[in-house]
C-alpha cells in the first residue's frame, strides 16, 4: 500500500536510486542528504499536494552537466550572434561613431590634429 496513490509505491524511488548510483551508498546519511533525493523529496510532496512540481532534475555527473551546458550554451550562442550582429549593424546605420566624435570636439572645443590618445612615455 502506498501513502501516494499513483506514484507508485517503493519502486520509483528504488529507480530514482540506481539512476544516480546511490543504490549502493551505505551511508544513510549520504544517500538520503543528496541533492538528487532531496529534489525527489520535494517532487514527491508536490505530487501529494496535487501542486505542480517544474524544478528540473539534478545531473548525474559532470559529463552530463557538460553535455548540458553546450547545449544550452549552443542555443543561447546562437541567439546571441543574431542578436549582437543586428545590433552592430544598428549602430553601424546611426554612424554614432562620428556624431559622438563630433560632440567630443565641440565639448572639448578642440580640433582634429590627428593626434593618437596614446601617450608616449
Amino acid at each position: 500500500m502506498s501513502l501516494a496513490k499513483g506514484f507508485g509505491g517503493n519502486k520509483p524511488l528504488f529507480e530514482h536510486l540506481q539512476y544516480y548510483k546511490l543504490d549502493k551508498q551505505d551511508d544513510i546519511k549520504i544517500r538520503y542528504q543528496h541533492r538528487a533525493l532531496q529534489w525527489y523529496r520535494k517532487r514527491h510532496l508536490a505530487f501529494m499536494e496535487g501542486s505542480q512540481f517544474t524544478e528540473e532534475r539534478p545531473v548525474r555527473n559532470m559529463d552530463e552537466a557538460y553535455a548540458l551546458t553546450k547545449k544550452e550554451l549552443g542555443v543561447f550562442g546562437k541567439s546571441v550572434s543574431k542578436t549582437g550582429g543586428e545590433a552592430k549593424q544598428k549602430l553601424k546605420d546611426l554612424k554614432l561613431g562620428t556624431k559622438m566624435g563630433s560632440f567630443w570636439k565641440s565639448i572639448t572645443k578642440k580640433k582634429d590634429t590627428g593626434a593618437s590618445l596614446e601617450t608616449e612615455n
